[in-house]
């Protein structure tokens, strides 16, 4: 395990230590951690965040080959913003903020790539708070190529 991996993986355990009632989703398209959130399983949601973020890539000229989906029951704070940038930069990908998220818009889009062994990753990610039926966000990845 590399140095960065490993130093990711502590600290996501160690928060977890630290906050026992704390939930976190694992993603399986970047092997990150996100602290707070819980991995979208309802057919409806996943087909609404879905068309979103399928929409979103098409606008800049991409197509989605996987997606996934995050929730955080108490929407985007600084804070969740900040850790979720950080798993993935602790699993080795570079982010880039394409469209910064405004509270007030309640969107923000991230560019991340890394390269894993011989293969070039690139992942859409898009930052989707929702106050209709009570305050919660939304992380959704999109593999690209």
């Amino acid at each position: 395990m590399g140095g960065k991996k490993a130093l990711g993986v502590a600290v996501a355990l160690s928060a977890l230590v630290l906050l026992p009632t704390a939930s976190a989703s694992v993603s399986l398209l970047t092997d990150a951690f996100f602290l707070g959130g819980e991995k979208v399983y309802s057919s409806s949601e996943e087909r609404a965040l879905d068309q979103i973020i399928r929409s979103v890539a098409a606008k800049v000229g991409e197509v989605c080959f996987l997606t996934e989906h995050h929730r955080f029951s108490s929407g985007f704070s600084y804070l969740n913003q900040i850790q979720a940038r950080g798993a993935l930069e602790s699993q080795g990908w570079t982010v880039e903020e394409v469209v910064p998220f405004s509270s007030s818009k309640g969107v923000g889009v991230w560019y991340a790539v890394r390269n894993k062994g011989w293969k070039r990753e690139e992942v859409l990610v898009l930052l989707l708070e929702v106050s209709e039926g009570g305050r919660r966000g939304y992380l959704s990845l999109c593999q690209i190529q």
